[in-house]
């Protein structure tokens, strides 16, 4: 998503790619090979078609050859994900920030789960907050992507703070996106 909507492309022959909304209609994307991987064939694209270019390959590209790799390497093929998400989420790239709020919901839910799957063999503990996910949720909203309010009342709800997650909810809804009509509280 970008600050005026979504980033939309349609496919056309000769395997390019073109920009379709707004922001990237001037643009059209050429593949260098059979990767989907597209060089730019307009000058002065903006930084965060870089990005989200730069994004799409580490999730989308690179997993498959990763995770492809011999048994037992899915731990290490996350990390790599992870810390080229991060480098995007440093760079201000609102999906990078996104997959890195994503990774550490998951953990904190994981540990809850486990408890439950196995509770004989573990005790239940309760999920303490992280204040770096409240700022990083913050900084996606600061980013322009309002998906942060949503994964903000996710953090919430798991952490036990119904109140603000009521709160960031509410505030999600008077910006105006719509997934936060869904939540309950």
């Amino acid at each position: 998503m970008y600050e005026d909507g979504p980033l939309l492309f349609s496919k056309l022959n000769n395997n390019q790619l073109k920009g379709i909304t707004k922001k990237v209609a001037k643009y059209t994307f050429t593949s260098k090979d059979k990767e989907f991987s597209y060089e730019k064939a307009a000058v002065g694209v903006d930084k965060r078609l870089d990005l989200i270019q730069q994004y799409y390959i580490v999730n989308y590209v690179n997993p498959d050859k990763l995770f492809g790799k011999k048994k037992g390497s899915f731990k290490s093929s996350m990390q790599v994900m992870r810390a080229e998400n991060q480098k995007l989420c440093d760079l201000d790239l609102d999906l990078g920030c996104i997959q890195i709020f994503a990774y550490g919901l998951t953990e904190k839910s994981l540990g809850a789960l486990s408890v439950l799957l196995a509770p004989k063999e573990k005790k239940v503990e309760d999920i303490k907050e992280d204040k770096d996910m409240e700022k990083l949720g913050n900084k996606i909203i600061n980013l322009g992507n309002p998906e942060g309010y949503g994964l903000l009342y996710s953090y919430y709800t798991l952490v036990g703070q119904d109140d603000k997650a009521k709160e960031i909810n509410e505030k999600g809804i008077k910006e105006g996106y719509r997934m936060c009509k869904s939540n309950k509280y």
